[in-house]
């Protein structure tokens, strides 16, 4: 096992090579890219009541937590 949450441990991640070597892929399959979070640090933001509302419902919707609903368009926002 590679990493520990909560105590649920995680195998090691698969490269693409990996995974089209093991053919575990079929017509009309797709991989997701899941960024290493080891350097991840907490922040605090002061939010409008009704955007953190539009937040976490655009979060739920796509099944992705606030923070990485955040993440996410700052990301895109920033262009990295």
């Amino acid at each position: 096992m590679h990493k520990q949450s909560n105590g649920i441990a995680f195998p090691k991640a698969s490269t693409i090579a990996e995974i089209l070597k093991r053919e575990e892929l079929g017509k009309g399959d797709s991989t997701v890219r899941i960024p290493d979070i080891e350097g991840c640090v907490g922040g605090g933001a002061t939010l409008e009541a009704g955007l953190l509302e539009a937040i976490d419902t655009a979060a739920n919707r796509t099944g992705v937590t606030r923070s990485a609903f955040i993440a996410s368009a700052a990301r895109k926002k920033a262009g990295v």
